[in-house]
């Protein structure tokens, strides 16, 4: 996020413009323990079934002291997503929102979401990606270099789910919106 802006604000309007339900739908039915990706603040905490046991990981130690606040009772670990500090295999999901769009390496973050995956395992991404029409992602390709600067490494031209297969996965569902800037993705875990 730009330095000085509070994420939580700078969120709110796209809350009210689709975001939120589009969190709520991204974990609506998970079960389990669920591993969220760059969890910051706590967000995506209060959409969460009573059936999931979300665990939280994020570099940011302030917006996990957020998260804290925002969820008392949720687990939450500082690390790297590109390191994941769980064993193989035990989670039921994986859930991330507005996270590949800012991690350096997707391919590493998808590997170690494969990992810690159980076997069947999906994992859910909400991201903005590079848009499809062509003049707005060449658009998005000319402003990236910029946008990096001033929001903390996020690229406005990312197209994760390009790399789930070569990371073990199998697309299930896959729904764009925002004109083409939003993706929502369900995917799972697969060995072959």
């Amino acid at each position: 996020m730009a330095a000085g802006l509070d994420y939580d604000v700078f969120m709110a309007p796209l809350g009210w413009l689709g975001l939120r339900r589009a969190r709520q739908r991204l974990v609506a039915d998970l079960r389990g323990r669920v591993l969220e990706l760059g969890a910051g603040t706590g967000l995506l905490f209060a959409h969460y079934p009573s059936g999931a046991q979300p665990v939280g990981v994020d570099l940011d130690l302030a917006g996990l002291q957020r998260a804290r606040r925002r969820a008392p009772g949720v687990p939450l670990v500082c690390a790297d997503v590109q390191a994941l500090p769980f064993r193989n295999g035990v989670f039921s999901a994986v859930a991330e929102s507005l996270v590949f769009c800012s991690v350096p390496d997707v391919g590493r973050t998808l590997g170690e979401a494969h990992r810690v995956l159980r076997d069947g395992g999906e994992l859910r991404m909400l991201d903005h990606v590079r848009p499809v029409r062509p003049v707005l992602g060449r658009m998005a390709d000319a402003l990236t270099p910029l946008w990096m600067k001033l929001a903390e490494g996020c690229h406005l031209n990312r197209e994760p789910a390009r790399d789930l297969q070569a990371a073990g996965f199998e697309i299930l569902e896959r729904r764009r919106s925002w004109g083409g800037i939003g993706d929502a993705l369900r995917a799972r875990r697969s060995d072959g």
